[in-house]
């Protein structure tokens, strides 16, 4: 058997596109869940992958970013999440905008979508651990009408809940919230100077912790060379052969790892003539789409670097960079005593936690909004190495929304 040696020292990206018989795993889980969407919905999953990938691109091209964080990762689900509670909250024109973002008709569509992804996501029969998990807070002088909390329970099982937020522990409670629906990955979303002047707080934390189909051995791993942008250096590598699909062409080669739960975890090696920096400003839907195409079982010596990566960003100029416009004009579900219509704004913050070893991936999102004036047969053998930076994915194979892709160019 030739020797594929995958080396990923990534971040870890969840995506979830529309699956077929191919894509299933060997092993068949004790309950398989099931999502049926409507073509509109459809429309509004392959919406988000795009939305998706813009980002992904964006941050990618932007040099302030990826000089803090070489290694990052977006949650595509999650920064849609919180934007579609925001659209319940706020104008028409600002629902059109985020509706015509992920090519949804209306926001009707997009509701009972994030209702039925969360409820899939979430279900016990994939076989993994899966929290998605919503609140929004409001300034304790505003009236939260009896339609709009209704819609955030009824399409992001979420809470609405008053609080001044000018009381010394506002942060406090915020922050404890998110420490308590991540397992404590994510414990610091905000700051007390950050929320004096909202309106209106929005948070969407995703959980996700998948386990391998084959299991890595812990006695396998080794250190090897990895070769980072700013120079060779030793990191720790899972190993294990097995079978895995496989495609390669002349711009890249990308391997599949199977996790329970219809999930897979997908790593993108760019040719050596191609910066990863330059393939990640073009990956997009087409790519992933052939990729999805294309894999086939090969037989593979597979070698994983563990690694454990957070990310953290402001999204403002990544959305004037895809030509989002997030500005606040008018609010649609609350009864405000007074509000400075000229100084609303909304700023959208996203972190990241990924953590890869020989037991599975597990991966945690949180994105913020803060409004206010503040089985076939094996087709052949492959060679391959990762041992430069590279992009990746994991995807559900049932269903279809992105929700976490990255880019990895060294280890930390």
């Amino acid at each position: 058997m030739t020797q594929l040696r995958l080396l990923l020292p990534i971040m870890i990206a969840l995506i979830i596109v529309t699956g077929c018989s191919n894509d299933e795993p060997a092993q068949s889980n004790p309950v398989e869940p099931v999502i049926e969407l409507s073509r509109a919905e459809e429309t509004i999953n392959q919406g988000i992958n795009n939305f998706g990938f813009d980002i992904f691109n964006a941050v990618a091209a932007n040099k302030e970013i990826t000089a803090e964080y070489p290694n990052f990762a977006i949650s595509p689900l999650s920064l849609v999440s919180t934007l579609s509670m925001c659209a319940n909250t706020l104008d028409e024109d600002f629902s059109d905008r985020i509706c015509n973002a992920i090519n949804a008709n209306d926001l009707d569509d997009v509701n009972s979508f994030c209702r039925k992804i969360r409820t899939y996501l979430t279900d016990k029969g994939n076989a993994c651990q899966t929290s998605v998990v919503n609140s929004v807070w409001h300034r304790k002088d505003l009236i939260a009408s009896e339609a709009y909390i209704s819609r955030i329970d009824q399409f992001f099982h979420g809470s609405v809940t008053p609080i001044d937020f000018t009381a010394p522990d506002a942060a406090d409670q915020i922050n404890r919230w998110a420490a308590d629906n991540t397992n404590y990955v994510i414990t610091n979303i905000v700051k007390q100077d950050d929320i004096l002047g909202s309106i209106i707080f929005l948070a969407n934390a995703i959980s996700f912790k998948g386990i391998w189909y084959k299991p890595f051995e812990v006695s396998k791993t080794t250190k090897s060379t990895f070769h980072a942008l700013s120079g060779d250096c030793q990191t720790e590598f899972m190993n294990i052969s097995t079978e895995l699909k496989y495609y390669k062409n002349s711009d890249f080669e990308s391997v599949s790892v199977s996790l329970k739960g219809w999930f897979e975890f997908i790593a993108v090696l760019p040719s050596e003539s191609k910066s990863v920096s330059d393939f990640s400003q073009s990956f997009n839907s087409t790519v992933f789409d052939e990729i999805k195409g294309r894999l086939a079982l090969y037989d593979v010596d597979l070698s994983i670097p563990k690694f454990h990566e957070n990310f953290k960003m402001t999204c403002s100029e990544i959305f004037r960079a895809i030509g989002l416009d997030v500005n606040i004009q008018n609010f649609e579900g609350f009864n405000p005593r007074y509000i400075n219509r000229d100084e609303l704004r909304l700023k959208v913050d996203h972190f990241t936690d990924i953590n890869v070893d020989e037991e599975g991936a597990s991966v945690t999102s949180v994105s913020t909004g803060n409004v206010g004036s503040v089985a076939p047969s094996v087709f052949g053998e492959a060679s391959v190495t990762f041992d430069r930076p590279f992009i990746y994915l994991i995807r559900n194979t049932k269903t279809g929304s992105i929700i976490m892709m990255g880019q990895y160019t060294q280890p930390q």
